[in-house]
């Protein structure tokens, strides 16, 4: 089941480098960032969506969004990426609804 945030992962070849970041639609959010409405980002299109993880609630999936962004956070997302066995079901919170590695 799925809820109604969702925290996402994009990737950039040009940067070869991943954001996180947090909204209501990450599929929306893809787009915004690829027409270069994010700052942040704009040097990195083309951006690609890669992994989702969905919240009920707002406020879950910004304390999931701080977490990936610190060092254990990026070691679980470095697993996700290499299909590391268990990885994510291993790690994911129990408030977490679904995720998808695109």
């Amino acid at each position: 089941m799925r809820g109604g945030f969702s925290v996402y992962v994009l990737w950039s070849e040009k940067l070869g480098k991943r954001y996180v970041g947090s909204s209501v639609d990450a599929a929306q959010r893809l787009d915004q960032h690829n027409r270069g409405m994010s700052r942040f980002t704009a040097s990195g299109m083309p951006w690609v969506l890669r992994y989702v993880e969905y919240y009920a609630t707002n406020g879950l999936a910004r304390r999931r969004e701080a977490i990936l962004k610190t060092g254990a956070g990026r070691v679980f997302l470095d697993r996700v990426f290499s299909r590391y066995a268990g990885y994510p079901e291993a790690e994911l919170p129990v408030e977490c609804t679904g995720y998808r590695i695109v």
